[in-house]
């Protein structure tokens, strides 16, 4: 079961975690791998990769990532040698971004670094301030991301007589390049706890990307100019006021459960096990595992439809151990109902061999 910040917790975790940050631009040949889990170069203290950075850093110098894991649970020296003549293969120069002795992050030099603190100190007394003034659901953060979570108080809709639906908002970012910066729409079940989450591209959305001009070679602080800071702030109070407002309206919402009520219609599967086997395959980011649990949960809920199997899928974030695998599954219910016809219609057709 997934616990929650309250926010001022987290505004003084992030608070503790700015202190403590700072980024480094390298040349990869001033890089060197030792003993599999330490990054180090002439003049910087040893850093400890998390997974996230291992991946980053497989990405960057082209080893296959299943390759990389193996050697680094198997072999780290034969690793070591593999890194460190990649790092002399190649001129692009890399950011290293850091907590302590943890890096948490190997990415472009032309990264722009959007910082948690900064999103949250904007977009809190826009929020405060808004007609229909959300009201805090979940707050967490990870290694990998920042989840804020509101609800529009007042507001629900049924769907299938089983418990209320409340629309509300997800803010995230990400420091470690796992992505842009996102205001999307969030769907609250009450009664089983679930959520869902809805890009609405068509609609709304705020996306602020990590890019930005390249960063000269050596050692930050992670700060901004005023002037800069500023700037960005104002901008990012009214995109995600005006997103946010937009998101609210009646009108927008309606589109939304529209295309869920249409969810609950049409075919619906006949044969679950198969069903479940045929969406593990068009839905690569469902592993086997994560179709057996669906299945347990289809098949408790009694729901066959498109709608159903949605729900069974975003059930898993329940029984996600952090936040970060919780999100995987609320995103994946909405690609459950972005199905194209022919998907929907191979899963609800699918039968034993």
């Amino acid at each position: 079961m997934l616990t929650s910040l309250q926010l001022p917790e987290l505004a003084t975790t992030l608070q503790l975690n700015k202190a403590n940050k700072r980024d480094y631009v390298y040349s990869p040949p001033d890089l060197e791998m030792s003993e599999g889990r330490i990054i180090r170069s002439e003049g910087m203290h040893f850093l400890h990769p998390t997974p996230h950075a291992h991946r980053q850093l497989a990405t960057r110098l082209d080893i296959p990532q299943r390759y990389y894991k193996r050697l680094l649970d198997e072999n780290p020296r034969l690793l070591d040698s593999n890194v460190n003549y990649g790092l002399k293969q190649t001129d692009k120069k890399m950011m290293l971004r850091t907590i302590d002795n943890k890096l948490r992050a190997v990415v472009s030099d032309s990264y722009r670094r959007v910082e948690n603190e900064t999103i949250l100190e904007t977009i809190l007394p826009v929020l405060y301030n808004l007609p229909s003034q959300p009201e805090p659901l979940h707050v967490q953060i990870t290694d990998q991301r920042m989840y804020l979570t509101f609800l529009y108080p007042g507001m629900e809709f049924n769907i299938d007589g089983k418990g209320s639906l409340k629309p509300g908002i997800r803010i995230m970012n990400s420091e470690v390049g796992l992505g842009a910066m996102q205001t999307l729409l969030f769907w609250y079940r009450d009664y089983c706890r679930n959520g869902m989450i809805w890009g609405m591209k068509d609609i709304a959305s705020v996306r602020r990307y990590h890019r930005g001009p390249r960063v000269i070679q050596g050692e930050y602080h992670v700060v901004q100019e005023r002037d800069t800071m500023q700037a960005y702030s104002k901008h990012l109070a009214l995109e995600t006021r005006d997103v946010v407002n937009t998101l609210a309206k009646p009108e927008v919402l309606q589109l939304s459960v529209d295309k869920m009520v249409q969810a609950t219609q049409g075919k619906h599967i006949e044969q679950p096990i198969e069903a479940v086997k045929q969406l593990v395959k068009d839905i690569p980011d469902l592993s086997k595992a994560d179709g057996n649990s669906v299945l347990e949960s289809l098949i408790r809920g009694q729901d066959y439809s498109r709608w159903g199997l949605a729900n069974a899928v975003t059930e898993q974030a329940n029984k996600a151990n952090d936040m970060d695998a919780a999100f995987k599954f609320e995103q994946l219910g909405s690609k459950v109902l972005d199905l194209k016809p022919s998907q929907w219609n191979r899963i609800v057709e699918a039968k034993a061999a």
